[in-house]
């Protein structure tokens, strides 16, 4: 307890606040793992449809694509929903229902059925992230917001290396890549709703932001969801500059994350082999999740770009590596755990950047609209991918890098973040 009061305490919070900046953040965290769960059982274990008839590789990615659309388009509603209404009762749903998506889809061996039944998962998969930023948002402040944003950002990379190691260890019985995250997530979802309060007004807290950051600006504007997305969205051009950066790097980890195993097994590795190399790029992305955003905070003074230029340059020297010592199983497994590191790096900060550039209350409306953006790219990732030779995959992972790093130059400048801040 007095490890977890050291972390949570912060300058003058009275035990009240550490209590509940510890619980909701805890609960947050182990949600997301299982909201990640939910939603990468299909594409981890797509080799296992494909080995057994149920599903061909383009109707995976079909499947997948189009999955990603509706939760890119659920992302952006959501997160309107979540600044209208309570973060905690929608993430908890969200939860809920998807696990006992999961429990339905392993039944299922018609491709329309799977299509249908997994595009409905993508739709409630977007109440996770939105009501995440919203609360992350509401408990942290700004000087402290990119350490523990990178630290939960992790979440989703221990729910995939874990997840991973299932299917790896358990191929003979990978339906409990279903079972386990169906029935667990169901449970955790009743959790969430009585762990989670979405501000601390709600406990009779002040504002976080109020009691530190009087620099912050972050003050209560009532608005219409149009207003909303014209003042603090459409008309800002450091988030449009930003959204435009994380269609690159989300195609990157689209393409990895739901095909790098398929192109492994062609080149000549066991199943278990190529979910073990998958498995570390999700490990290196934990990594760079919270030393991207404890650098930020720490060395670069709250300042995101430099960072982001940085671990888009790795990125494509990364990914270059990967190609060519492809047929290098400890080689492979190492480069692939470093551009998973330097894939989740930005990926981290520019959720984060997006929410410190919006108003307080049109925090989950920028992320969502940001996030629209990012799983458009990732359903793009999932079509095409399927249709490129293994040379021409590797080589998309390096142009973006390269694209992501040219859209990132122009927001190094302190003063331009000052101004849109």
């Amino acid at each position: 307890m007095n490890f977890l009061y050291r972390l949570f305490s912060r300058g003058n919070l009275n035990e009240k606040y550490v209590y509940w900046r510890s619980r909701i953040f805890l609960s947050m965290y182990f949600g997301y793992i299982f909201y990640y769960f939910t939603r990468s059982s299909l594409k981890i274990s797509g080799l296992f449809f494909i080995n057994d008839g149920i599903l061909t590789k383009y109707e995976l990615g079909l499947v997948l694509s189009l999955s990603s659309l509706a939760y890119a388009f659920s992302k952006f509603f959501m997160g309107v929903l979540t600044d209208l209404t309570s973060p905690r009762v929608l993430m908890s749903i969200g939860l809920l229902v998807s696990g006992v998506l999961n429990l339905l889809v392993v039944q299922s061996r018609s491709f329309y059925l799977i299509l249908i039944l997994w595009i409905f998962n993508g739709i409630f998969q977007g109440c996770g992230w939105p009501p995440v930023a919203k609360m992350l948002t509401n408990w942290f402040t700004q000087k402290e917001r990119g350490s523990w944003w990178g630290l939960w950002s992790t979440s989703h990379n221990i729910s995939e290396f874990f997840l991973n190691l299932i299917y790896a260890f358990l191929a003979n019985n990978w339906l409990m890549g279903f079972y386990l995250p169906g029935f667990i997530s169901v449970l955790f979802s009743f959790a969430l709703f009585f762990g989670l309060r979405s501000s601390p007004e709600e406990v009779e807290l002040e504002p976080i932001v109020e009691m530190h950051d009087s620099s912050e600006s972050f003050k209560k504007k009532k608005g219409f969801l149009l207003h909303k997305l014209f003042s603090h969205v459409f008309t800002n051009a450091y988030v449009w500059t930003l959204i435009i950066s994380s269609v690159f790097i989300y195609f990157v980890r689209g393409s990895i994350s739901a095909f790098l195993t398929i192109f492994l097994v062609e080149r000549g590795y066991s199943y278990s082999q190529s979910i073990l190399i998958r498995s570390f790029f999700e490990f290196g992305g934990m990594l760079g999740s919270f030393l991207s955003g404890f650098a930020s905070d720490r060395l670069f003074d709250g300042k995101r770009s430099l960072v982001n230029i940085l671990f888009s340059i790795g990125i494509a020297i990364f990914s270059y590596l990967s190609w060519v010592f492809t047929d290098f199983f400890y080689l492979e497994l190492l480069f692939i755990f470093l551009t998973g590191f330097f894939v989740y790096g930005p990926q981290m900060l520019i959720g984060l950047s997006i929410a410190e550039v919006s108003n307080r209350d049109a925090v989950s409306t920028s992320t969502g609209f940001a996030g629209l953006w990012s799983y458009i790219s990732i359903s793009f990732a999932y079509f095409i991918t399927p249709r490129l030779s293994s040379s021409s995959f590797f080589l998309s992972l390096i142009i973006s890098g390269f694209f992501a790093m040219i859209f990132f130059i122009p927001l190094i400048s302190v003063d331009y973040f000052k101004k849109e801040r």
